[in-house]
């Protein structure tokens, strides 16, 4: 009998009327979900394309546990993004989960770079592509590679969490219309199509990177944050400053989310493993272990920019309490059927965070009307919520996006909801210029 608390979390997914019945039949499910990645030679010498490949094994291995096949030039391959990491490449992504060579019985592959499917492949095939802040999957045949700079990360990680969420929407049977459509996303206008934001002159401005933040939560989402934080083009000589704030230890169902949580740190607590990554990579960090209680007041020196990761609307009603001048709160789906939803919300705003999430009950919901949000811990199977790890790094890349454009003193948001089952519903809705006074900037890397 497996235990609840060990089950894998996108493994709770399955468990509805007409699928898996018990955690076993669950997760033998998953574990024939598989899928290969083809790489090019960009993988070499390109940032955002280790950033694609590295997120689609360690979020996809987490979750398609029939493995992640990898396919071209990696062994031995230099590392240029500084996630955790071994000596090069293939030895970061077997650290993953990732595994060498190409698997003819899986049921799709996804392409990066100039790659190209083998001549004898008969399955689904996917490419990931991205510009600037823009993002795209699909078919090679529909989806043509866009210039794939190195410009802004997130739309690459961005790119490979659609790419996971297709091909686990295609073999749990989730979606007709998974890997059959062209997904294309804006990080920085997301109400647009990209080849109109594309377009925009504001888009080629100098990319100016937060300077210092304070990460409420490290379970999935925040975990995703700081994924991608990592992977942002800083200076290797100026880094940014972290809070990180957590009162939880990594438990076995953490690590089918965790982004930056592995079997060998099951019983550690959350922040003393982050701030270990960070402080590895040149970040400043700073651990708060207690709760976020509305108790709290910032001192001087502290981010006054907080990301939000809470898992409940109790705590999330004192966002507004301790000080911070810009808060972006994400939430993801509330039940079986919505765990691929979210909404993200900005304060200050027109409705404080008090009144907000007192009344609020579910995700599914309009920003422009400041109804309702749900928990960032989805429905609960003995206490232990429903979720799959590309849902938390792709929600991650827009509240990332969101710090970004408003440390650039650029156009913001309200609130953007939204499901990566479809396009249908999602909205975004427009704050203006959202710049309470200079909180600090890191001009990007080049």
């Amino acid at each position: 009998m497996i235990d609840p608390l060990e089950l894998n979390r996108a493994g709770k997914a399955l468990m509805k009327p007409g699928g898996a019945t018990t955690p076993e039949e669950a997760i033998q499910a998953l574990q024939g979900f598989r899928f290969n990645v083809v790489v090019g030679q960009e993988i070499l010498t390109s940032r955002n394309a280790q950033a694609a490949l590295l997120t689609l094994v360690n979020a996809g291995a987490r979750t398609f546990l029939g493995g992640v096949f990898v396919t071209g030039p990696v062994k031995g391959a230099r590392m240029l993004v500084d996630v955790p990491s071994k000596f090069d490449l293939s030895e970061t992504l077997a650290m993953y989960g990732g595994m060498q060579g190409f698997e003819n019985e899986a049921p799709a592959l996804v392409l990066i770079g100039t790659a190209e499917a083998p001549a004898s492949w008969e399955g689904i095939v996917l490419r990931v592509t991205w510009q600037r802040w823009c993002s795209s999957v699909g078919h090679p045949d529909v989806n043509p590679p866009l210039a794939e700079d190195d410009e802004f990360s997130p739309a690459a990680v961005h790119a490979a969490a659609t790419a996971l969420s297709e091909l686990f929407q295609l073999q749990a049977n989730l979606n007709p219309m998974a890997c059959r459509r062209c997904c294309s996303f804006s990080l920085y206008r997301p109400e647009f199509d990209i080849e109109d934001v594309l377009n925009l002159p504001n888009i080629e401005m100098q990319l100016l990177l937060p300077e210092k933040l304070w990460i409420i939560g490290l379970g999935h989402l925040g975990q995703a944050y700081l994924w991608n934080l990592l992977i942002l083009p800083y200076p290797r000589t100026q880094r940014p400053m972290l809070v990180l704030q957590d009162i939880d230890v990594i438990s076995e169902a953490t690590i089918s989310t965790g982004m930056l949580s592995l079997k060998n740190n099951i019983g550690e607590k959350k922040t003393r493993l982050m701030g270990e990554i960070l402080e590895q990579n040149n970040f400043q960090v700073q651990l708060v272990e207690r709760l976020f209680d509305g108790t709290m007041t910032l001192q001087d020196g502290e981010p006054r920019r907080a990301l939000s990761g809470l898992d409940n609307n109790e705590s999330r009603t004192t966002l507004e309490n301790a000080g911070f001048l810009h808060i972006i709160d994400a939430g993801l789906g509330a039940s079986v059927d919505q765990f691929m939803d979210y909404s993200i919300r900005t304060f200050p705003s027109t409705v404080d965070a008090k009144t907000l999430f007192t009344k609020s009950t579910s995700v599914v919901n309009a920003p422009d009307d400041q109804s309702d949000i749900a928990d960032c811990g989805v429905i609960q199977f003995a206490n232990i919520a429903v979720g799959a790890p590309f849902v938390g790094v792709a929600v991650a890349t827009l509240v990332i996006a969101e710090a970004i454009r408003s440390t650039m003193n650029d156009s913001c948001y309200v609130g953007i909801s939204g499901s990566m089952r479809t396009r249908e519903g999602f909205r975004a809705v427009p704050k203006g210029i959202n710049a309470p006074e200079n909180l600090g900037f890191i001009p990007a890397q080049a």
